[in-house]
């Protein structure tokens, strides 16, 4: 029996410039979907902190990560850097008053969801989708 060979051509140019468009549509969607999480984690950490003075919740805000894929809330207190921290995990002379994972846990089981529909989204902009 003769060795069979099997040859196929493709045109991938489409497909190319489906690919160019892919990640920065995925990005964009997937970008606004870290931000209103973010916002979301920030607006029930603003409502779990505990306030003497109103510092340590003005510190709670939200910024873009360094490698600019999604969003970070961090908390500070002028003049009293630790204080969040403190707040947060407590000290061996005060119990913790957790705010800011918790708000995160809140929001962590709906996340990954969230993400697939903006990453599908965006699979689907540039026509790749099913």
């Amino acid at each position: 029996m003769a060795d069979a060979k099997f040859t196929i051509e493709l045109e991938h140019a489409a497909v190319d410039v489906a690919l160019s468009k892919l990640t920065p549509s995925v990005n964009a969607l997937t970008l606004k979907v870290s931000l209103a999480t973010a916002e979301s984690i920030k607006q029930e950490a603003l409502g779990r902190v505990a306030r003497r003075t109103g510092l340590t919740a003005a510190g709670i805000i939200v910024v873009p990560s360094k490698d600019g894929y999604g969003y970070l809330v961090k908390a500070s207190r002028q003049g009293r850097d630790m204080v969040p921290r403190w707040l947060e995990f407590g000290t061996r002379h005060m119990s913790p008053r957790p705010f800011l994972l918790v708000s995160a846990k809140l929001e962590a089981p709906s996340y990954p969801g969230k993400i697939a529909q903006a990453t599908q989204a965006g699979i689907d902009d540039v026509g790749m989708g099913g």
